[in-house]
């Protein structure tokens, strides 16, 4: 967008400070129209409708009065849509003290003869944020985990307001990153999901009140602190441009009334109140985990969620479709139903699997020991009756060969060989009703996400149709336990064979899954119950393991990745230049490759470590240096002289430290030989081994998997071979491998197919913390003690006129903690943060309502 100011407004106050109002238009750039302020020009008002210290948004609006010299000046001002002026208020010519958008329901014009005053009130845009859903802009809801900036970016969009937020928020979890200029807001994750259905202030809000903080507009930014932060001297925060730029930034927040003793611009005037809050006994803070009742997208096959016609076939969102499985709308084939999934079965040339719909789920899924449960609603639609139908189900792990198979009428097993799920049902004419299906799920294999396919047309007789709602793939507390019997049978005799004396039998634990957390703090006084509702925070008493996938009020971060290069010097003499981070130094051979490896370390170990990098050196085999950072390094080397030579291994690894985690890079190369003869040379992860031509491509690639298996495997990595409509061998590692082939004789040649998968792991945050403090609680225990010491004992709320004596400034602070030297708890000033007021910006009277912190 481009702004351009189309009406100007520019007066004195009684202070004589310059005061600028524009009213910018998007496009235009035409000359500016000045209008004359009327007696009292501009108000701006701050108030949330209420007096609670930690009201988590306090939208603020502008009340500008003009003269019209005209009949209907201003009309074209009016009678556009909402969003179209932006207006923008200085001081001091170009200082921005507040920045909005004219409202246009709040219009206020004298019906008479010229001139007369007009009222014109524009607000921030929070209070426009009631009236517009937490959704994308392709009208969608959001989904996945989303950092708190990108969030509150996202909203912000809404309002086209692209100036950013200051932060002064100084609490943080045991695993993230804790010095003055880091962020919860760009480390920590929020599951989309749980604002579902929520406007995007109401988001606002959710998130504020979870970090007991408020969020509020000030030169022409917004801000967003913590009230009980306000009584440090000094308050670090940061100044987020976007949801990945920030900059450190920090307040004084302290401000005083004028006072013998006390230098300030802020003097109280006459008619100023002194209100008591009654003190609480009992602070209760109810969290809810939002608790995933699947994780499979669109689980109950939405109505609303269907697209298509029956000529040119139906589609789903969330599902894909393979070959032309024929699915509508349960309610085209049972009208009373309004929600569910409905499918022909009937394929007249025979079973097959080649038509299927499908989705990928369980995008922060992590393998697990703990319990998991698949089920779903089925009922059948036929003209006619039989047995033994049938429905398949695959369920696989993208990242690995595990396919879910049948084990028990009532339990799932994983296979490593391609399988389904079988349900064998009988058919009845006309519609069967409703049957639930229910599968316990030993564990979670391996973590990544899993694709879900329903097979349509496998039948080769017998038309009937299948109907599926509700199909739910969930987490559990339960565990499952192994445990074996003795056989009753006779184990011997002369006709049989030996076997076993034991039989292993299971055994599922039923445990309850924890889904939302009460919190209860009392105070040793006597005073009512005050209850919060928090709906994200830490989930670290569920009894299940994925706690990202499976609550979306669960708050998670991501650790920083890891970089270790292990260089590898060879040959007898010379030098060679070695870079690291940035950092350029000569490595020269001296004596053998255990001093030369000695040597740079001592040499050139400070160097490094200047830029964040560790270097040491070690033998493994093979003497080598190793650089290790928290960030990407790109090691490479440059022959100077000799035959000095280096290999460079690149490994990320975990970043060690309490509670931190990596996420790991797996590299996947699947190399597909071609050629009827010949060799050539594979190099993957530094190792290099030749393949030969053998018979056919099939035992070329089984070959050359028996030959080299364990010589990958010392570096790490993992030999494959295998056939997907094309023979290949495969090369898996937790590191990027840079795998390449070169010719050695004759036809046979290489194609790669690179698979890097970037697997980032998501973390509960479980233990929270204040900048310098030891309390190590979990948030809502964090929060719910200092809402608890903040109820503690009566405390006091100001309602005062004050008048601003700052001839260069506005001279208020918003986000401050006022003090009156006269008015003291023991023998310390009452700390007071602001709640909520008026701003007379002209006569520079201020009435305020304050709030004591403790």
């Amino acid at each position: 967008m481009s702004f351009g100011v189309k009406y100007r407004i520019e007066y004195c106050d009684l202070r004589q400070l310059t005061w600028k109002i524009d009213f910018l238009e998007d496009g235009y750039s035409g000359s500016i129209t000045t209008l004359t302020a009327s007696a009292n020009p501009l108000n701006i008002e701050f108030d949330s409708g209420s007096d609670v210290f930690s009201d988590p948004v306090k939208p603020s609006t502008a009340t500008i009065r003009v003269f019209a010299e005209s009949d209907f000046q201003l009309a074209d001002l009016y009678s556009t849509e909402d969003l179209h002026y932006l207006v923008k208020i200085y001081y001091n010519d170009t200082t921005l003290l507040w920045q909005g958008w004219l409202r246009m329901d709040d219009f206020e014009e004298a019906y008479d003869d010229t001139p007369y005053e007009i009222t014109i009130k524009a607000e921030c845009g929070l209070n426009y944020l009631k009236n517009v859903e937490y959704k994308g802009a392709d009208g969608e809801y959001y989904t996945g985990r989303k950092t708190i900036a990108q969030i509150i970016f996202d909203i912000f969009e809404k309002i086209n307001y692209t100036d950013g937020f200051k932060e002064f928020v100084n609490i943080y979890d045991v695993g993230i990153s804790k010095g003055t200029g880091d962020s919860v807001f760009d480390q920590i994750y929020i599951d989309a999901e749980v604002f579902k259905e929520k406007n995007c202030y109401e988001v606002l809000e959710s998130i504020m009140t979870g970090f007991n903080a408020t969020m509020l507009m000030i030169d022409g930014v917004f801000y967003i602190y913590r009230a009980k932060e306000l009584t440090s001297a000094t308050v670090y925060g940061r100044y987020f441009t976007s949801a990945t730029s920030k900059t450190s930034t920090s307040i004084s927040p302290a401000q005083y009334i004028k006072r013998t003793g006390y230098s300030s611009d802020l003097i109280q005037l006459p008619g100023g109140k002194s209100l008591i809050i009654a003190p609480s006994g009992t602070i209760e803070c109810n969290h809810d985990y939002g608790y995933k009742e699947s994780w499979i997208k669109n689980w109950e096959f939405k109505a609303e969620t269907f697209s298509g016609n029956l000529i040119s076939y139906y589609s789903v969102k969330n599902w894909s479709k393979a070959g032309i499985p024929d699915f509508y709308p349960l309610n085209l084939l049972l009208p009373e139903e309004k929600d569910g999934i409905a499918f022909s079965t009937y394929v007249a040339s025979g079973a097959g699997y080649n038509n299927y719909f499908y989705q990928s789920f369980g995008s922060y899924a992590k393998s697990s020991s703990k319990a998991l449960g698949f089920e779903f609603q089925m009922c059948c639609i036929s003209n006619s009756s039989f047995n033994n139908a049938k429905l398949y189900i695959e369920i696989k792990a993208d990242g690995g060969s595990y396919y879910l198979t049948n084990d028990t009428n009532t339990s799932l097993k994983w296979s490593t060989t391609s399988a389904k799920i079988q349900i064998t049902h009988n058919v009845t004419a006309g519609d069967t009703g409703w049957k639930k299906i229910s599968y316990s799920i030993p564990s979670l294999p391996i973590s990544g996400t899993y694709t879900i396919k329903i097979f349509t047309k496998t039948q080769s007789t017998n038309v009937y149709f299948i109907g599926i709602k509700d199909i739910k793939f969930f987490q559990t507390a339960d565990t499952i336990l192994f445990y074996k019997t003795r056989l009753r049978a006779r184990l011997f005799n002369k006709w049989t064979v030996w076997r076993s004396p034991w039989r292993q039998k299971t055994k599922y634990v039923d445990e309850a899954e924890v889904v939302q957390k009460k919190y209860t703090v009392e105070n040793s006084i006597n005073g009512k119950k005050v209850e919060f509702n928090y709906l994200i925070g830490d989930v670290i008493d569920s009894n299940v393991d994925n706690i990202p996938e499976q609550f979306s009020g669960a708050l998670t971060y991501v650790s920083t990745v890891n970089d270790y290069d292990k260089c590898y010097p060879s040959g007898t003499s010379g030098s060679i230049d070695i870079t690291a981070g940035g950092v350029t130094r000569r490595m020269e051979y001296w004596y053998d490759l255990r001093y030369t490896c000695s040597l740079f370390v001592s040499l050139y170990a400070s160097d490094y470590a200047a830029v964040g990098i560790t270097l040491t050196d070690d033998y493994d085999g093979d003497y080598f240096i190793s650089f290790q950072a928290a960030f990407e390094m790109n090691t490479s080397w440059s022959p100077v002289s000799g035959d000095l030579f280096l290999t460079v291994d690149n490994i990320p690894e975990q970043f060690c430290g309490a509670l931190t985690y990596v996420s790991t890079v797996n590299d996947y190369d699947k190399c597909y030989p071609s050629g009827t003869s010949g060799s050539l040379d594979i190099t993957a992860g530094g190792v290099t081994r030749r393949m030969y031509f053998d018979l056919d491509l099939e035992e070329t690639c089984r070959g050359f998997y028996y030959s080299y298996l364990s010589d990958y495997a010392a570096a790490g990595i993992t030999l494959n071979y295998g056939y997907d409509g094309n023979y290949y061998v495969s090369f898996q590692a937790a590191f990027a491998m840079n795998t390449s082939w070169s010719p050695i004789s004759d036809t046979l040649s290489l194609t790669i197919s690179n698979i890097t998968n970037y697997s980032t792991e998501h973390y509960p945050t479980s233990s929270w913390s204040s900048r310098g403090g030891s309390e190590a609680d979990s948030l809502i225990e964090f929060i719910a003690n200092e809402m608890a010491l903040q109820y503690s004992r009566p405390k006091q709320m100001l309602s005062l006129p004050i008048a601003d004596l700052d001839d260069s400034a506005f001279g208020f602070k918003l986000i401050g903690c006022l003090q009156d030297n006269l008015n003291k708890y023991g023998s310390n000033n009452r700390n007071f943060v602001f709640s909520r007021g008026n701003f007379d910006l002209y006569n520079r009277i201020y009435d305020i309502d304050l709030i004591e912190i403790v």
